[in-house]
C-alpha cells in the first residue's frame, strides 16, 4: 500500500478543512463495553461485535459532522519498551484480557471496513503505541503549517489524558482534543473539547508543555503508574511549572527567573530526589515518542475485488445498516450496489 511522504502529507493538510486523529483502541474498548450485548454467530461461534458496530457508527457521524475532514486511524503496535521500564505498566487491565483478544482479532477487519469512508488514512508501526503515532503526526503537521503559514484545526479524538500534553492553542495549527460525543448534529461545538485552558483547569494550572512532569510526580492510576505518596497536587504543579527536566543529566533544573516557596526546596523537592527513579520511569513512559511514521491512504484506489472483499466482511459481521450507508455515501457506492444487485 502507498504511504505519504512529507510533501504529500502537506497536500493532505491543504486539501482538508480539518484533520481528525483517532485513538482507535480507546474507542474500540469504549464501544465494546457500551454495546457488550451485541454479537453474531460466525461459523457456529458467537462473536462479540459491539466494538465494530460502535466504531463504524462513530466514523459515519464524523463524516457527516465535519466539513471535508481527513480522518487518520492511529493504531497500537506491539511496543514493549514501556513495560520494560515498569513491569506494572497497565497491569491493572488484566481483567479485560478476553475483550482485548476479540478486539485484536478483529482490528484489521475494522480498518478494512472503515476504508469505505471518504478520506480515511491509517498510521501503524509495530514498535510504537497509537499515542506515539498521534504525537508524531501532530508534530509534523504543526511544523508544516507553521513553515508554510497555513491555518489548520487538528482534533485528537480520545478519552486518554496522556493526549493532553499535545494540546496547542498557538501557531498556525491548533490542536484540541474531543473526549466525548453528545449525539447532536453540532456535537463538535458543544461536546467536551479540551484546549489549553481546560488542561490548566484540570491539572492545577499546569500547561500542556509541563504536564508530563506534573503527572510523573502524581502518577496515573489508569495506567497503574504510582506517584509519590501523599504528594500535594498543588506542590506538584508548582514544581512542574518552575523546573525543567534535564534528561541528559537526569535531574530537575529550576527555570531562570522562577520563584518558589521554601517548602518546595526544603520538603517536597527532596521527596522526589530521594526516589528519583519513580519520576524518571514515569516520565519516560508518559512522554510520547516521535518517529518517522508512515500514513497509508486506505480509502483510495480500491479495486472491484477489494470492494467485494470488504462487502463480504460487512456481511460477515451483519452490519447491514453500514452496507446501506456505503451504497448511499461511499465513493464506491455504485460498486457496492452492483455487488448487492441493487
Amino acid at each position: 500500500m502507498n504511504t505519504l511522504t512529507k510533501e504529500s502529507l502537506f497536500q493532505m493538510i491543504v486539501r482538508s478543512d480539518e484533520i481528525l486523529l483517532i485513538d482507535v483502541s480507546n474507542f474500540l474498548y469504549r464501544y465494546a463495553w457500551a454495546y457488550k450485548d451485541k454479537s453474531v454467530s460466525i461459523n457456529g461461534v458467537e462473536t462479540k461485535t459491539g466494538h465494530i458496530y460502535g466504531f463504524l457508527k462513530f466514523l459515519t457521524r464524523l463524516e457527516n459532522t465535519f466539513n471535508n475532514p481527513s480522518i487518520v486511524l492511529c493504531l497500537d503496535g506491539l511496543d514493549t519498551s514501556r513495560k520494560e521500564l515498569n513491569p506494572y505498566y497497565k497491569a491493572n487491565r488484566s481483567n479485560h484480557s478476553d475483550m482485548k483478544e476479540v478486539i485484536l482479532s478483529t482490528t484489521d477487519d475494522i480498518v478494512k471496513m472503515s476504508s469505505m469512508i471518504t478520506s480515511v488514512y491509517s498510521c501503524y508501526d509495530s514498535s510504537f503505541e497509537a499515542d506515539d503515532c498521534i504525537h508524531s503526526i501532530v508534530s509534523s503537521v504543526s511544523s508544516l503549517c507553521d513553515k508554510n503559514k497555513v491555518n489548520k484545526s487538528v482534533y485528537i479524538l480520545s478519552n486518554d489524558k496522556d493526549m493532553f500534553q499535545l494540546v496547542r492553542d498557538t501557531g498556525y495549527a491548533t490542536v484540541n482534543i474531543i473526549r466525548k460525543l453528545d449525539g447532536t448534529s453540532n456535537w463538535k461545538h458543544v461536546s467536551d473539547i479540551v484546549d489549553e485552558g481546560v488542561v490548566r483547569d484540570t491539572f492545577n494550572g499546569v500547561s500542556p508543555k509541563d504536564l508530563v512532569k506534573y503527572r510523573s510526580i502524581v502518577g496515573d492510576n489508569s495506567d497503574n503508574l504510582r506517584g509519590y505518596y501523599r504528594f500535594l497536587k498543588s506542590k506538584a504543579s508548582e514544581i512542574a511549572n518552575n523546573f525543567d527536566y534535564d534528561i541528559k543529566n537526569n535531574k530537575l533544573v529550576q527555570k531562570n527567573g522562577s520563584l518558589i516557596n521554601e517548602d518546595i526546596t526544603d520538603k517536597y523537592l527532596p521527596i522526589i530526589l530521594n526516589d528519583f527513579h519513580i519520576f524518571e520511569s514515569n516520565y519516560q513512559i508518559m512522554k510520547m515518542k516521535s518517529f518517522d511514521f508512515e500514513i497509508s491512504p486506505i480509502s483510495a484506489n480500491h479495486s472491484k475485488e477489494d470492494i467485494s472483499d470488504i462487502v463480504s466482511l460487512i456481511n460477515l459481521y451483519r452490519m447491514d445498516w453500514f452496507l446501506g450507508y456505503c451504497m448511499r455515501r461511499s465513493l464506491y457506492g455504485s460498486y457496492v450496489r452492483e455487488l448487492c444487485n441493487v
